[in-house]
């Protein structure tokens, strides 16, 4: 005969539930559970009660061994807090004992329960009510420098004050690993393992590494997204075979990484003429905007992008790209680049007339014509010729 405080226990309700629904008799569950025939009446008239409140519990997560509906005594509260720990975690961030009951302190003090003490007891109730329990983190994200990152906060706020955040742009890069099949499943709770290509189970099986990288680009208002630029190992792809026009930009490099050069062609080929489109949708909103930013700090802002003044303009962008170029060049060393050497111009030696400007114009000139067509020839350096010879031009 089973124990009496099996009747206690909401699993051993739901069970005498299900023998009253297949037409077992009151007395004979009263005998086999051990209670009285009243006890089992109850059960009976709390049908509804106690199937809803299973349904919560398993759509909670819930322990399934409780012995009473008894919910939190601060119901709101509870339901905040455990909708916050499910937000953190959805997101992979560890939540221990301790910072989930510093939040629940806050969201007590937000919520009005003032006499409310986030203790172990509530702690320990609070993981038995939700079925939480604790696991070994496997890959845990590294901690982050919480204190230099506001600090960056606060410097971009300044330096963009003067700036209509319509005309704030952000780009960044991502790797995709487009051929890669997931590591797990969804599965019902009766899935006690889920067979099929995970490496351990299929030994012939190879997990694919063929990536390429994305760069993303849009305004801080989210009204302006640029068009990807994809960049992939094959210089003609068969899967964009037939295909006319393409909703982004392609380049194709031999390991599929960001380079200066690529990123020096999107933002010429791209960003600025993009950008330059977008300010003229928004040509009177944007211009009073700017106007009024610089009011407000005339004394220090001397340039604003998206004034008629195109020298201006550019100068700005110019050294943000200057940097991020740098920057890409630092991480992506490539030895068919030779680096300047500034040394050899201010070397002691004798240095004769040399040719006039109108002669370096004429060679730099046939020399760009010619790499043009060298395949091997990047952007980069093409940049670089163009560049002496513009000078060449301006000292001519």
């Amino acid at each position: 005969m089973a124990s009496k405080t099996c009747c206690a226990i909401v699993s051993g309700q739901t069970e005498i539930i299900e023998q009253l629904d297949k037409g077992v008799t009151g007395k004979k569950l009263s005998e086999i559970y051990g209670v009285g025939q009243a006890t089992i009446s109850d059960i009976k008239n709390s049908k509804s009660t106690l199937l809803n409140f299973v349904s919560v519990l398993e759509n909670e997560d819930g322990s399934s061994s409780r012995k009473t509906m008894k919910t939190a005594t601060n119901k709101n509260l509870e339901d905040a807090v455990f909708k916050w720990f499910l937000q953190q975690r959805s997101m992979g961030n560890p939540i221990s004992g301790p910072i989930l009951c510093e939040k629940a302190k806050i969201l007590a003090e937000k919520l009005g329960y003032s006499s409310f003490k986030a203790s172990n007891g509530w702690l320990r109730n609070f993981k038995f009510r939700h079925g939480v329990r604790e696991l070994d983190l496997a890959g845990e994200k590294l901690s982050a420098d919480s204190a230099a990152a506001e600090n960056f906060i606060e410097k971009f706020k300044t330096a963009s004050e003067s700036y209509d955040p319509e005309f704030v742009y952000n780009a960044d890069e991502t790797g995709l690993v487009w051929k890669a099949l997931p590591k797990t499943t969804l599965a019902s709770k009766r899935e006690s393992s889920a067979p099929g290509h995970a490496p351990g189970h299929n030994p012939g099986h190879k997990v694919s590494k063929e990536r390429v990288t994305v760069l993303n680009c849009a305004n801080s208002t989210g009204n302006h997204k640029l068009p990807l630029l994809l960049i992939g190992k094959s210089r003609n792809p068969r899967a964009f075979k037939n295909v006319k026009k393409l909703p982004l930009f392609y380049k194709s490099q031999p390991k599929a990484w960001m380079t200066a050069a690529l990123f020096t062609e999107w933002y010429d080929e791209v960003f600025i003429p993009e950008v330059k489109k977008h300010q003229n949708r928004w040509e009177k909103k944007a211009a009073y905007r700017l106007r009024k930013n610089k009011k407000e700090s005339e004394e220090n802002e001397k340039q604003e992008y998206g004034e008629d003044d195109d020298d201006e303009d550019a100068l700005s962008l110019e050294e943000i790209r200057k940097m991020i170029v740098k920057f890409l060049v630092v991480q992506n060393v490539r030895e068919d680049v030779e680096v300047e050497v500034e040394e050899e111009l201010s070397a002691d030696v004798e240095v004769d007339a040399g040719p006039s400007a109108s002669e370096a114009f004429a060679g730099l000139e046939t020399a760009l014509k010619w790499m043009e067509r060298q395949p091997e020839c990047d952007h980069l350096q093409l940049l670089n010729v163009k560049r002496m010879r513009d000078l060449t031009a301006e000292n001519g």
